[in-house]
C-alpha cells in the first residue's frame, strides 16, 4: 500500500450533532486504541522517503471531533518523532473547542488546523444549533486564526445566507476566504438551487468591487481553482480529485482501512474497505473490490464521462467526491446532478469576473501574500489568454 496521505479517524465522538454529518446514524462513541495508532506508525514507517522536491507524507486527523481524542493525537505525533520521522500533520475541527494547551501544542508542532464554520448567525442556528456560533467565536480568540480559510457546509435551507455569511466573516475579522461545500446528500428544491446560484453571483460582484477599490477580496475556492484552469486553457483533470485509493487512505478508529475518511460509515465487509490494518501489515488484506479498482483506474487515467468533453464546467472540475457520488448516484464516477449544475454556473461566473478584472488585475484569482497597506502585493503575472466571451452581469443577491 503506497501512501502519500493518511486520514486517521481518531474518534467518532463529537460535541455537536450536525444534521449533515456523513457518519449519520452510524456514528459510534469509539476512540482509536494506542495499539492501532502504533500499527499506523508501523505502516507509515514502511513508506519510502519522499523524493527530492516532494513534500513530506501527510497525516490528517479527523473525527467526530478530533480534539476530543487529543491524548491519542499527541501520542502519535510524538511517537513519529521518537522514530525520527517528519510528517506534515493537519486537523479538521468543528472549531468550538480551544484549550490553551492544545493550541500551544499545535503551534509548537506546526500542525495545520482548519476550523470549519458554516456561516453567520442564521446559518449556524440551522446547521449546528443555538449557541454554537458564540462558542466558535470564543475559541477564535484563543486560536487567533483569522487568516485561515473557513470551510462551510451549505444546506439547502442555508443557501440563501451564503453572501450574508461571507460579509459576516469579514465583519468579525476573518480574512482568507471561504470554501462553501453544498451538502450533496440532501434533497435540493429548484428554489434553493436558484438561491445558491444568486448568492454566488453576489459574491462575484463583491469580489470585483473589493479589487476595484484596491483591496483584497474574500475568495471562494470554486472561483480561484476554476479561474486558473480556465486561463491556462486546460481542465482540472490534470489532477485526480482527492487522490483517494491512489495515495490517500483512511484508518478508522476501529482499525479498518478505507478509501478516505468519508467512507468510515460504510460496512467493514463492503467493497470500499481494504481490511484491517493488522491484515495490511501482515500482507493478508483482501483489498478493494475489483469493481471499485476499475472505477479508480479510470479516474487516474483521466477517463472522463462522455458528456464532460464539451461541458463549460470542466475548468476546475474534479468530477465530484467519490463518496457523495456513490451515495447520490450509485456510481463512483457519476457526480450528483447538482454538482454539475453548480460547476457550470461557477464557470460562467469566473468568465464574467475575468472580463471585469482582466485589465485591472490579470491574476485576480491569486491569493496575495505580503500585501501592502492598500491590499496590493507582488507576484508573477498570469499568462494572458484570449478574452472571455461577454456574459450579462448579475446583480448581487440580498445579504
Amino acid at each position: 500500500m503506497q501512501i502519500s496521505a493518511l486520514d486517521i479517524e481518531l474518534t467518532q465522538r463529537c460535541n455537536l450533532a450536525c444534521p449533515y454529518c456523513y457518519l449519520g446514524r452510524c456514528k459510534s462513541t469509539g476512540t482509536i486504541a494506542r495499539e492501532t495508532l502504533a500499527a499506523a506508525a508501523d505502516l507509515l514507517d514502511k513508506q519510502p522517503p519522499p523524493q527530492p522536491k516532494k513534500k513530506a507524507l501527510k497525516v490528517n486527523f479527523y473525527g467526530g471531533e478530533p480534539f476530543l481524542a487529543f491524548a491519542e493525537l499527541r501520542w502519535l505525533v510524538e511517537e513519529t518523532q521518537r522514530r525520527g520521522k517528519n510528517y506534515r500533520f493537519t486537523i479538521l475541527s468543528n472549531g468550538t473547542l480551544a484549550d490553551p494547551e492544545i493550541v500551544a501544542f499545535c503551534r509548537a508542532q506546526q500542525i495545520s488546523v482548519q476550523r470549519s464554520l458554516d456561516g453567520g448567525p442564521a446559518a449556524m442556528r440551522i446547521c449546528r444549533g443555538e449557541g454554537t456560533l458564540e462558542k466558535y467565536l470564543a475559541a477564535s480568540r484563543v486560536w487567533k486564526d483569522y487568516a485561515k480559510t473557513r470551510r462551510s457546509t451549505v444546506l439547502p435551507e442555508t443557501a440563501k445566507f451564503l453572501l450574508g455569511s461571507l460579509r459576516y466573516f469579514e465583519k468579525i475579522g476573518f480574512r482568507a476566504g471561504v470554501s462553501p461545500m453544498p451538502d450533496y446528500y440532501s434533497q435540493w428544491s429548484p428554489r434553493q438551487i436558484a438561491e445558491f446560484k444568486e448568492n454566488l453571483w453576489g459574491i462575484a460582484e463583491h469580489l470585483i468591487a473589493r479589487i476595484r477599490a484596491g483591496g483584497e477580496p474574500f475568495y471562494v475556492h470554486w472561483f480561484d481553482r476554476s479561474a486558473a484552469c480556465f486561463r491556462a486553457g486546460k481542465n482540472y483533470r490534470s489532477q485526480v480529485g482527492c487522490g483517494a485509493g491512489k495515495g490517500l487512505w483512511c484508518l478508522c478508529w476501529d482499525g479498518f482501512l478505507f478509501l478516505c475518511h468519508r467512507f468510515a460509515s460504510e460496512p467493514r465487509d463492503g467493497p470500499f474497505c481494504v481490511g484491517s490494518i493488522a491484515e495490511v501489515l501482515a500482507g493478508t488484506a483482501r483489498g478493494l473490490a475489483p469493481s471499485v479498482q476499475g472505477d479508480l483506474q479510470r479516474f487516474w487515467k483521466k477517463d472522463r464521462l462522455p458528456r464532460c468533453a464539451d461541458c463549460i464546467g470542466q475548468y476546475g472540475c474534479t468530477q465530484g467526491c467519490y463518496h457523495s457520488n456513490w451515495k447520490c448516484t450509485g456510481d463512483l464516477r457519476e457526480p450528483p446532478p447538482l454538482y454539475c449544475e453548480l460547476k457550470r454556473e461557477s464557470a460562467k461566473i469566473v468568465q464574467y469576473i475575468d472580463n471585469q478584472l482582466r485589465g485591472l488585475r490579470p491574476d485576480w484569482w491569486k491569493r496575495r501574500r505580503g500585501k501592502s497597506a492598500n491590499g496590493q502585493g507582488s507576484g508573477n503575472q498570469a499568462r494572458l489568454g484570449p478574452a472571455s466571451p461577454p456574459l450579462p452581469p448579475k446583480g448581487p443577491a440580498p445579504a
